[in-house]
């Protein structure tokens, strides 16, 4: 579990220090995206924020999967919770199903992911 732990903080800080030419710096997010004071405010930040750790998270499961199975099983799991979070909250404060936020936040997730991939091959 240390090990774990370990590896998620290492591409916590590698993701967070590093420049991304796909994705947008969560600091610019945040900062273009203020949250309200209101739950129906908060929502879309708080989706997209979670969304994108579901991306992370499939994108170490994929990095790990051949090395470390077991851990790439643990994110893939992770990824897939954020991702049904995401869906709940998506579909809560919009019009859409959760059936159609899940099927939309799992090809947002993938998107990110690859975008994380096509960083890591750029940049690495």
């Amino acid at each position: 579990m240390k090990k774990l732990l370990g590896i998620v903080v290492l591409g916590l800080l590698i993701t967070s220090t590093s420049s991304s030419n796909e994705l947008i710096p969560l600091k610019k997010y945040l900062d273009d995206h203020p949250v309200s004071d209101t739950a129906a405010g908060e929502a879309p930040t708080v989706i997209y924020m979670t969304i994108r750790c579901s991306g992370l998270y499939a994108f170490y499961a994929v990095t790990m999967k051949e090395k470390n199975p077991e851990a790439a099983a643990k994110f893939h799991d992770l990824a897939g919770e954020f991702s049904y979070t995401a869906a709940k909250l998506d579909s809560q404060f919009s019009d859409r199903s959760f059936d159609e936020s899940q099927k939309n936040m799992i090809e947002v997730a993938m998107k990110i992911m690859r975008s994380y991939q096509k960083d890591g091959k750029d940049n690495w």
